[in-house]
């Protein structure tokens, strides 16, 4: 089964604000209480929120109207455009080539 190929920079973590669904993870900067920037890892990742979960959260609310690779592609490619934002090192790219159903 194919899975979003995250490369875990942590960078949608720092960037939550104006999401409706988890404004209450906000502390107050854009970054969710859950992220741990020590580690740079989620401290709930087994039980973070369903939009925080690209695999769960297309099974749950876009299988309907996308296939899974367009879903993923969409994500990746926002994924790589919010670390061009934030200057996150190029090794961190989603590889759309990875993306294939």
């Amino acid at each position: 089964m194919m899975t979003f190929p995250c490369t875990k920079c942590g960078i949608c973590c720092q960037n939550i604000q104006g999401i409706d669904s988890l404004s209450h993870l906000d502390r107050g900067d854009g970054c969710c209480i859950h992220y741990d920037t020590d580690n740079h890892s989620c401290t709930i990742y087994e039980e973070r929120p369903l939009l925080c979960n690209i695999d769960l959260a297309y099974e749950d609310l876009f299988k309907k109207s996308m296939s899974k690779k367009d879903f993923y592609l969409l994500n990746a490619q926002s994924c790589n455009e919010l670390q061009e934002m934030h200057s996150i090192p190029s090794t961190y790219r989603v590889d759309t080539k990875q993306i294939d159903e």
